[in-house]
């Protein structure tokens, strides 16, 4: 077998099959995942099922070992040695087909009904038999989607990893047939979701609760902030219609017209008729207008919201000349996420454009918070007690960390650098050879860091996810990210090509769980190792306005009293870049962490990638070096970041 890393003998017999006379795998250009596993078969008669030789393969390969393409062949391309040509391979299994194009139409009920759900999920007007989802434009996101629509058509309950292990039509319709229909299952009715009954209000949504929990442990309660985005916009902007439009857009999200309350059952939202939003408007007038605008903007984002009375939505509008403005949207992280913010910057502009132009804005229907809340809340009862056992014995915190100092205040500080374009196109082929995307392989190259420097047995990491498991959720406005916790043991000291499966298998495992009470559970984790995601598709603007993204100076010092001595890591923050590189930040308090400490582990996570580069994976990776002295103190850096 040519293309996999273990030895020809084991793969030969691995791979065996009654129906293959031989075969062959190499890596091929994808063009969403960067690059994936085909197979070349050479049948030993007529029978040349592809779905039912995957199927066999699953049970003897690895997920990451298993190929995402076979095609059948009468021959494989051999050289005069004997060898197989990798690069005629290469071409025979070269996904460059279109999407819905020169293959067979959908046949099989269940292909029929699976290609209805890939259109809604991905817009293709044709889906073919052999069709790769992921070729369509699927993404991690819309494979969960997927695998929600599946299990409620087909009343199964379908997993995440289906779609990985399975790409195309035909492989995930043949899984679902095999598994038939024996294993029912039904969506819990919405009583038995745990829903407080408090007449017009609605329960809070995990992360909600979180937060306000978090909030509340100490009296004065602290403060969670805003989540923030802001753009420079190159034309004159009229100050009353984006008011207008700010209103419009406050009135259409029910989320930002959100007041909490605390009852016997717990917290409740209530939702109110009004709850006008604040705008903020500045001129430049220093001599340096660019760093004057930008100073004033951060000033008025880092103003603090009430949230208990509002407004929660503050925007601001800072004019630099005739010509030239910066905007920013400023919205309390307790009614918003993430996601959130991509939504209602587009919303924004599209209704600026339609008032000052005097049209009626298109916008598509506004799913709202408790919907997706409500939904949710009632996939507990199944995900509550397979939680309960992930968890079960679970490390609260990583007790011992050589460096990390007392302390009870957290002020946070980072440190910042980039992969390049380059370096992060490695990754991605070298992620490919697993099965699974950069972040994985980078969550795992810092976990293998974080073991040689601490000497753990095991990590609980978090990383969050959108909560949008439905695709009719994608246009709510509300915090309704879910928070995924996943158990990862490093104590046997693991080659980094396992760690790397554990935290793919965890994580999959952890996304068809998504929807779970995770202020209940995470609470008995307060000190997580925090790693989160993003993924840019594309500068933030305002449309349509000429405008760009523009980036506010981090001088902001975010500091919060603690309940007790500081367990906690310093946060990998990760983010695929629109020209491909990836930026990694190191966040930490700064009154725990010397900057020294920080360092030394982004160098650590530097080396784990270029480890993961190299050829040979199977050297244990999670093994603690000589202990190292402790790093002396230095200067604070200035730059900072929540």
């Amino acid at each position: 077998v040519a293309g996999l890393r273990f030895p020809r003998r084991q793969g030969n017999a691995r791979v065996a099959a009654r129906a293959v006379a031989e075969a062959a795998v190499v890596g091929v250009p994808h063009p969403v995942l960067g690059q994936v596993l085909a197979a070349a078969v050479v049948s030993t008669g007529e029978n040349r099922d592809a779905a039912a030789l995957r199927a066999f393969l699953a049970g003897r390969l690895g997920r990451h070992e298993l190929p995402a393409r076979i095609r059948f062949t009468d021959a494989l391309p051999y050289n005069p040695a004997g060898k197989v040509v990798k690069r005629e391979l290469r071409a025979m299994l070269a996904m460059d087909n279109p999407p819905g194009d020169g293959g067979r139409a959908p046949e099989t009920p269940t292909e029929i009904t699976l290609a209805g759900l890939w259109t809604r999920l991905l817009g293709s007007e044709r889906v073919g038999g052999t069709d790769d989802f992921f070729a369509h434009g699927g993404d991690s996101m819309r494979a969960a989607q997927l695998a929600t629509l599946a299990g409620e058509a087909f009343g199964l309950h379908v997993p995440t990893a289906l779609v990985f292990d399975h790409p195309d039509l035909a492989g995930q319709a043949a899984w679902i047939d095999r598994q038939g229909r024996a294993h029912a299952y039904a969506e819990p009715d919405a009583e038995s979701g745990d829903e407080p009954e408090t007449g017009g209000d609605y329960p809070v949504s995990p992360l909600q609760e979180h937060l306000l929990n978090w909030m509340h442990e100490l009296d004065p309660p602290r403060d969670v902030g805003p989540i923030h985005v802001a753009v420079r916009i190159h034309e004159e902007v009229d100050a009353g219609v984006l008011s207008a439009a700010l209103d419009a857009l406050v009135l259409r999200h029910d989320a930002l017209r959100t007041r909490f309350a605390a009852g016997r059952s717990g917290w409740t939202a209530v939702v109110l008729d009004e709850l006008p939003p604040e705008l903020v408007v500045r001129t430049a007038t220093d001599t340096g207008r660019q760093r004057h605008a930008a100073a004033l903007t951060a000033a008025e984002v880092g103003r603090p919201f009430d949230w208990r009375w509002g407004p929660l939505v503050r925007a601001v509008l800072v004019r630099v000349d005739d010509e030239e403005y910066v905007a920013a949207l400023a919205v309390h992280h307790l009614v918003v996420d993430g996601w959130s913010m991509g939504i209602l910057l587009r919303e924004f502009g599209l209704l600026y454009s339609a008032f000052r132009s005097g049209c009626p804005p298109e916008l598509p229907h506004a799913a709202q918070a408790a919907e997706v809340i409500r939904w949710n809340r009632r996939q507990w009862p199944r995900t509550r007690p397979l939680w309960s056992e992930v968890l079960d014995g679970a490390p609260p915190a990583v007790e011992h960390f050589p460096g990390r100092q007392s302390a009870r205040t957290y002020q946070a500080a980072s440190q910042r650098f980039v992969l390049d374009h380059a370096l992060a196109a490695r990754l991605r082929a070298a992620s490919e050879q697993h099965a699974t995307g950069p972040f994985t392989l980078i969550a795992a190259c810092w976990l293998a860091a974080l073991a040689r420097h601490t000497g753990a047995e095991e990590f609980v990491a978090l990383t969050p996810v959108t909560g949008r498991t439905r695709p009719d959720f994608e246009t709510a406005v509300g915090c309704l990210a879910q928070s995924l916790l996943l158990c990862v043991t490093v104590g046997d000291h693991p080659p980094l090509s396992l760690l790397v499966q554990r935290v793919r298998d965890a994580l999959l495992t952890a996304t068809d769980r998504q929807a779970y009470p995770f202020a209940e559970f995470g609470a008995a984790v307060p000190y997580p190792v925090e790693i989160p995601f993003s993924r840019w598709r594309g500068e933030p603007h305002f449309p349509g306005l000429i405008s760009e993204a523009f980036a506010l100076p981090h001088g902001l010092v975010w500091s919060w009293p603690l309940p007790g001595e500081d367990r906690g890591v310093p946060k990998l923050e990760l983010a695929e870049l629109p020209g491909g590189e990836i930026e990694a930040r190191l966040t930490y308090n700064r009154h725990a962490f010397t900057p020294d400490i920080v360092s030394q582990l982004a160098d650590d996570l530097r080396k784990m990638a270029a480890h993961a580069l190299s050829p040979d994976l199977t050297q244990a990776a999670s093994r603690r070096g000589p202990h190292r002295p402790e790093p002396a103190g230095g200067p604070t850096p200035t730059g900072s970041d929540r």
